[in-house]
């Protein structure tokens, strides 16, 4: 958990300013999140704000065995 950070630079469909990605270190994305812009809510014919989030789980290392609970 040392090595996550927040950055603001989630995908488009995200309202700036207003999400973010959580990352391990500068390569990897572990999730986006945040309100979606209101723009695609318009797309979608839909109301806001609306928030969402996306985890790559695919992305989430394991968990070191050396370390007891």
């Amino acid at each position: 958990i040392e090595k996550c950070q927040v950055t603001a630079d989630a995908p488009g469909w995200f309202h700036p300013g207003r999400s973010g990605v959580i990352r391990l270190g500068p390569k990897v994305e572990l999730a986006h999140f945040g309100e979606i812009h209101p723009r695609t809510l318009k797309a979608l014919d839909a109301e806001g704000p609306v928030a969402a989030f996306e985890v790559f789980l695919g992305a989430v290392p394991e968990a070191s065995r050396s370390r007891k609970c």
